[in-house]
């Protein structure tokens, strides 16, 4: 893992720069005006970039820290450089693209009510992605876990009873139980 791989904080809030090739990381520092790194062997020798790559993306977080977001984008657009502006979690839901290709879909849960949950983000023509079970409550599986574990009936209601552990699931699963 690299340290350094991942939207990279500006100014005035996170962007996504991945400089791949020769040429975009090249044209990636010239825009950063540091042309002394444009012909750096880590840069231009694609062998060494790759073993030295943790050190180039901290080169990048070093390059875009005092940038404003619009221009940042602004310049690495003009340098041809891959770039997008990093969405804050909160506002994903919102995000358009996401919108558009429907990663975000409302279920009615049991016991929560409406829930929205991020749907698969992959699609196949022959065999649909989709959510087939909803996310269980506190609990709902606890009994299974524990015995799976090896615990007998005893251990497991004497931890109900001390509230080391619940029983949640649905009514209907535990008087199937029964």
């Amino acid at each position: 893992m690299v340290k350094y791989r991942r939207p990279y904080q500006c100014a005035d809030g996170f962007v996504c720069v991945l400089p791949y090739n020769t040429k975009q990381w090249r044209a990636f520092f010239q825009a950063m005006q540091r042309p002394e790194l444009r012909d750096d062997p880590r840069v231009t020798d694609p062998r060494l970039r790759s073993e030295k790559i943790g050190e180039l993306y901290a080169l990048v977080a070093e390059c875009v820290a005092g940038w404003k977001t619009d221009a940042l984008l602004d310049a690495l657009q003009a340098a041809d450089v891959p770039n997008g502006r990093a969405t804050p979690l909160g506002e994903l839901a919102e995000d358009e693209h996401l919108k558009a290709v429907g990663l975000f879909r409302h279920y009615d849960h049991p016991t929560e009510g409406r829930i929205r949950l991020a749907g698969p983000g992959i699609g196949f023509s022959r065999t649909p992605a989709e959510i087939r079970t909803l996310p269980p409550v506190l609990g709902e599986h606890s009994l299974d876990v524990l015995r799976e574990a090896g615990l007998d009936d005893a251990r497991i209601e004497a931890m109900l009873a001390e509230g080391a552990t619940r029983d949640g699931r649905p009514e209907t699963a535990r008087r199937a139980a029964e």
